[in-house]
């Protein structure tokens, strides 16, 4: 009777001997970092993907069947286009025996397998490939096999006398519990092309799995829930031309997004799994970032990881230079400002009559004695009479500015008291309303007083790419047309040229186009406007123990640059501008804000520090980057 059992539950077995004209190549759904799109979905349905897939030319590289009345998937599709090519198919709702008739009939493998129970019966989902070309592959499938059983097919027969060949797994899927957990897998020959150290374990806990990273130097290429608080996984070796930037987590959809989306990754595999009586999801993903992305990538990470982040750069009226978590709300602090600061450049170019920047006062909140921008003397709890909450109860004085000053006070002071005079002035509903209506942006929103951190548990909202449409609008003329007011709206900011970081990335890239004794003249005709944020303030939920506040920066503004044109047979100097910004939010510090500073705080400072130079490279290359060999001297 057992041997019958197992007879029973042993695979169904299916081996192709690769051949073909075609140079082999690893399979690059896990493998591949050659720039593709790409998206994920869960909760969706059977039509709903295939409309995907056949609208963006895509296919499927995982899938999980999230339940089967009605079918609902998890599902993370790759652009079937360039080194990502292949015929391909997938099915769900099939039995063993209809799955391998599929695999034989089209002449194709598989590259994703699960296993799961419809109606009291074992049903698979699969992703398949044609196994031809240069994807073919010598390869075996399996299901209802024991962690044992799984063991003992890795090694191939081979005739007497020969050397030993060995599988290993691409795909794993687990079902059952305890004794009853069985296995169901896709194996490739780990030969050729495909030849590396690799590993699996089942009922991982995550630090296990994190542990068995480091001590392998190795990368996920499967994670796979097992139950909940535990997986199976399969490690590949990370190293040498095969080494690859890739991250992996669980979490919210939220969560998972934020971390493919600031770390520029693609996932490779996804499940979702109920834990807490919430829904989770489990993913992996492998780097999908252009130099430019990575580089920046590598200086947030240096100093944020643990945050979240982004980054952007784009040229005005032109492309997107460098994009990371652009479109992800995040809190900006002061750096927001900016808002307030364009509405009232906005009404006293459209409505003179009614604001004038000399003429029209402002009336803001301090302390009885402190209405200068920078206050020797206590306040409110704050060193400087500028920083504090303007609500707060013992800012019982009043005092009045012009509204010139109170823009400048609040673009290049970061004066919240006069901040809030403006804010109070025009209306928050009424700021609110022209940024939406003048296509800044749905997620430009000021919800809370400026200073007043996250009063009453409320934030303000920005992206980063809303962030470029309100710099971009001022500077196309779009959201200001008249020049004087344009130059007033980043006169009143801090403007300024270059600095020692800048300059250091000006010669590295002149030098890189054998430039660099033009660095200097490059250099004079920058043009910087910025304005940053900063909060210091409640540790984020989820933060560790160690946790004593919560770090947020953000920094937004335009960068012009001086590039050469031809104009009429002579040389001339063109200037062109690009928007940017940078952010961190919710990074949880285990110090006070004293010094000497740990080592965390001290990262993260050096990384906001970095992000103001680098964020600029891609742009001062492009610049450089003329066909004129040599720049003409300023006269």
């Amino acid at each position: 009777m057992r041997l019958a059992k197992l007879l029973v539950c042993m695979a169904i077995l299916s081996a192709v001997v690769a051949g073909s004209a075609s140079a082999a190549v690893p399979d690059p759904e896990r493998n591949s970092n050659a720039l593709t799109g790409w998206e994920w979905y869960h909760g969706v349905s059977e039509s709903f993907i295939t409309n995907k897939i056949n609208a963006n030319g895509e296919r499927i590289v995982s899938l999980h069947v999230e339940s089967t009345s009605p079918y609902r998937f998890t599902v993370a599709l790759v652009h079937n286009s360039g080194p990502y090519a292949r015929g391909w198919y997938w099915f769900y709702n099939l039995s063993a025996k209809k799955l391998k008739s599929k695999i034989g009939s089209l002449n194709a493998r598989i590259i994703h397998l699960e296993r799961y129970t419809a109606g009291g019966k074992g049903r698979f989902a699969a992703v398949l490939v044609k196994n031809t070309g240069a994807a073919a592959k010598s390869w075996w499938w399996y299901y209802g096999l024991t962690a044992k059983q799984v063991n003992a097919r890795l090694k191939l027969r081979v005739a007497k006398g020969k050397p030993p060949q060995y599988a290993r797994i691409i795909s794993l899927d687990s079902y059952g519990k305890g004794s009853s957990r069985r296995f169901a897998v896709a194996m490739i020959k780990n030969a050729g092309v495909d030849t590396t150290k690799w590993w699996w374990y089942y009922h991982a806990t995550p630090s296990f799995i994190a542990s068995k990273l480091s001590q392998h130097n190795a990368r996920l290429i499967v994670l796979d829930t097992d139950t909940p608080g535990r997986f199976n996984v399969v490690l590949v070796r990370n190293t040498g031309s095969a080494g690859r930037f890739w991250v992996y987590g669980f979490g919210s959809e939220t969560q998972i997004t934020d971390l493919v989306t600031e770390n520029v990754a693609r996932i490779v595999d996804v499940q979702s799994y109920t834990a807490g009586g919430k829904k989770r999801f489990a993913a992996v993903a492998i780097d999908d970032a252009d130099p430019d992305a990575a580089r920046l990538r590598g200086v947030l990470r240096s100093g944020w990881d643990g945050g979240l982040f982004g980054a952007y750069l784009k040229k005005v009226g032109g492309a997107v230079f460098t994009g990371i978590n652009q479109d992800r709300i995040f809190e900006p602090a002061s750096a927001l400002k900016a808002l307030p600061h364009l509405y009232a450049i906005h009404e006293a170019e459209v409505d003179p009559s009614n604001t004038n920047l000399d003429s029209t006062n402002v009336t803001y909140n301090s302390c009885p004695g402190s209405p200068a921008p920078f206050d020797s003397g206590q306040c409110a709890g704050q060193t400087n009479a500028k920083d504090i909450c303007p609500t707060n109860s013992n800012a019982t004085a009043t005092y009045q500015s012009t509204l010139r000053v109170a823009l400048q006070r609040m673009m290049q002071n970061s004066d919240n008291r006069e901040t809030g005079a403006v804010v109070d002035h025009f209306g928050r509903t009424t700021i609110n309303t022209y940024a939406d209506q003048h296509g800044i942006g749905a997620h430009t929103q000021i919800r809370q007083v400026f200073g007043c951190g996250f009063k009453n548990n409320l934030r303000n909202d920005w992206t980063l790419t809303d962030a470029g449409k309100l710099y971009e609008g001022v500077l196309n003329g779009s959201l200001i047309q008249q020049s004087a007011n344009r130059d007033t709206f980043f006169n009143l900011m801090i403007t300024g040229g270059t600095n020692a970081a800048v300059n250091s990335v000006v010669q590295q890239e002149a030098n890189a186009q054998s430039k660099g004794g033009d660095a200097s003249d490059f250099e004079s005709r920058v043009v910087i406007s910025v304005k940053g944020g900063s909060y210091d303030v409640a540790c984020p939920a989820g933060a560790p123990a160690s946790c004593v506040f919560g770090y947020y920066r953000s920094a937004a503004g335009r960068i012009t640059l001086p590039y050469k044109q031809k104009m009429f047979g002579r040389t001339a100097i063109v200037l062109r501008s690009f928007v940017f910004g940078y952010f961190v939010n919710a990074l949880p510090i285990p110090c006070s804000d004293t010094k000497p500073q740990c080592s965390t705080l001290a990262a993260a400072d050096n990384a906001f520090g970095t992000m103001y130079s680098e964020t600029f490279r891609g742009a001062i290359r492009d610049a450089l980057n003329t066909p004129i060999s040599r720049w003409i001297p300023r006269c």
